[in-house]
């Protein structure tokens, strides 16, 4: 590229570092891609729409904007002094046959970025006399969700102005260098003292116990929306407004609730999406760029803390940390008790307040906005978006490898239980406060658990596993997926288990860990413990590492057997040096 052609390079925010890093992590994935597709109604000229988006790039440098990492020792940002952006027209309204949008739009996503160029396109598809549909794509490394609202509004001026054939010109604005330099320019003494002293004690992420057992990875991105009832939002601003509150420090607390009653603590973590855009640079709010920062909310009680205090401490530490808030995600990290291993959270929360609704209301002389919808990807397991414009409407984006649709459906009601819950009991206790219907209640602790069934009381499980060996010793005994044990075959493995365990000190009443998804080896590790005459305690390797500690440390466990998947795993997570870690699948084969 010839120096000519380059307006100016810059260094990345480290917001931007952490996504192009994602980028390079896994390039084949929907991380941070975003979609914007609105419905048009009207009259559209081609040439008027072609200039019109010339416009808009030339104003807003984001929008011409490059990536460069490789040989060098930090990655910088390559403004380019023009750039025609990649307009795509397809005209189905001639076509006999109905068109799929929805088509269309999964192809555009199927297409992915090269950082390396401009992540940033347009297509416009004619799919009646009148009746458009345009979709804008971009990455997230150029700008954030309120920057689209900013786009809009100046593609449209820029098109009114070609429609009526006035030379448009480009308005002169801040820079987001300036925002770039800002950053740079910043003391970072008080930001640590502050997070160290913020997070102190908390030595564990806080993931989300209903994942799936599947390991990590990327299956795809699911997206589900629901709308709390009309009235509850009313009814919530009502209560901030009476108790001095915020809508988000409700919105936060109600979450941050959820994933303490789910991952039975009291001391929990979720990630907070900020503006991050700083009052004191001049005409920031009118700049296209990705200011955004997500930061770390923590969210600590006592069983019988009053939900209103817990409100009202979460409002004080909003507005305490808002001198932090542009603190890089990785540094607040490495100034935390948690390991390199772990994530501060696994859900971030983001509320919603971009000025796009505004547009389906804004007439232009040619043509209006209908309606829109938004695919956007992140690299959290689950993303909880909550619009507050028009109602409460919540939109869980999550990764289908870790969450199915049922467990998504089952948070968005337990969300909407604490939402309704808060403002009409504000003294209640947070340890009475339900996070599931009185239906669901009796479905889980009377229906679900109605699976009594008569059995020998004068025999032990593993001697009436014995007897069925000798029944039926080549019947099917377990089955996962595609592999099977006979009764014969669990029975021996489960046997020589059993062997070494008593040898290792296993007797009456002791427990031993067992780290295992479902699985041959965990039925083999729950007999072999059983015939050793000990109790077993199941733990899933995904959990945090205090947690895993501490269920070791609190059972007096001294053994924990684990499949080969997740040794390496549980061996860095268990500090205990007096718990020997043994692999299953070696000692029972």
């Amino acid at each position: 590229m010839a120096s000519k052609d380059i307006e100016d390079i810059i260094a990345l925010t480290p917001m931007q570092e952490g996504m192009l890093f994602h980028y390079l992590k896994d390039p084949g994935s929907d991380y941070y891609f975003e979609q914007l597709c609105l419905t048009i109604t009207g009259r559209i000229d081609l040439n008027g729409f072609k200039r019109a988006w010339e416009v808009v790039v030339e104003t807003n440098e984001m929008l011409r904007t490059r990536f460069s990492w490789e040989k060098l020792e930090k990655p910088v940002q390559i403004i380019l002094k023009k750039h025609s952006p990649r307009l795509i027209f397809h005209d189905f309204s001639a076509d006999g046959e109905a068109i799929d949008i929805e088509e269309v739009k999964s192809g555009d996503r199927r297409e992915k970025f090269d950082l390396k160029e401009v992540p940033f396109r347009i297509i416009l598809c004619k799919i009646e006399t009148d009746k458009y549909e345009m979709i804008i794509s971009n990455h997230h490394i150029l700008y954030d969700g309120w920057s689209n609202g900013i786009i809009l509004k100046e593609f449209l001026e820029a098109y009114r102005q070609a429609d009526k054939k006035i030379k448009a010109i480009a308005p002169v604005k801040t820079k987001f260098k300036e925002f770039v330099r800002w950053l740079q320019n910043r003391g970072v003494g008080e930001e640590e003292k502050y997070w160290r002293e913020y997070l102190q004690g908390f030595e564990s992420g806080t993931g989300i116990s209903l994942k799936k057992e599947a390991g990590k990875g990327l299956a795809g991105s699911g997206n589900y929306r629901f709308k709390l009832a009309p009235g509850i939002k009313d009814t919530a601003e009502r209560f901030v407004r009476h108790h001095n509150l915020t809508s988000a420090s409700l919105l936060y607390c109600a979450w941050g609730i959820l994933l303490q009653k789910i991952n039975d603590s009291d001391d929990i973590i979720l990630g907070t999406t900020v503006s991050g855009r700083p009052a004191n640079i001049k005409g920031i709010e009118h700049v296209v760029g990705l200011f955004i920062n997500t930061i770390p909310l923590r969210v600590q009680s006592h069983a019988d803390e009053r939900i209103l205090s817990l409100l009202k401490r979460t409002n004080d530490t909003l507005i305490a940390r808002e001198e932090y808030e542009s603190t890089s995600l990785v540094k607040i990290k490495e100034w935390s008790g948690v390991s390199n291993q772990e994530e501060l959270f696994d859900s971030i929360v983001v509320l919603e307040n971009y000025p796009l609704h505004r547009f389906l209301v804004e007439k232009n002389s040619a043509f209006a906005f209908d309606s829109y919808s938004l695919f956007e990807m992140t690299h959290y397991d689950l993303a909880v978006g909550i619009s507050i414009v028009s109602g409460l409407e919540v939109r869980f984006i999550y990764n289908k490898a870790v969450f199915d649709e049922n467990t998504i459906e089952r948070l968005g009601r337990f969300f909407t239980a604490v939402v309704e819950d808060i403002p009409g009991n504000p003294g209640k206790a947070i340890s009475r406060l339900e996070i599931i219907s009185s239906e669901e209640k009796k479905l889980i602790l009377q229906d679900f658990n109605d699976t009594q069934l008569d059995y020998p009381a004068d025999k032990t499980i593993p001697e009436l596993f014995g007897a069925q060996v000798e029944k039926n010793p080549d019947h099917t005994a377990v089955s996962c997926e595609d592999m099977h044990l006979s009764y014969n075959e669990l029975h021996l493995r489960a046997g020589r288990l059993a062997l070494i365990l008593r040898k290792k000190g296993v007797r009456a009443d002791t427990i031993v860990g067992l780290t295992i998804g479902r699985s041959l080896e965990m039925m083999i590790g729950i007999m072999g413990i059983l015939e050793a005459g000990g109790a077993y305690l199941p733990i899933d390797p995904n959990y945090p590492q205090g947690r895993i500690n501490y269920m070791l440390k609190d059972s007096k466990a001294n053994i924990l057997l684990a499949a080969p998947a997740v040794q390496v795993q549980v061996e860095v997570k268990v500090k205990e040096k007096a718990i020997e870690i043994i692999d299953i699948s070696k000692k029972s084969s």
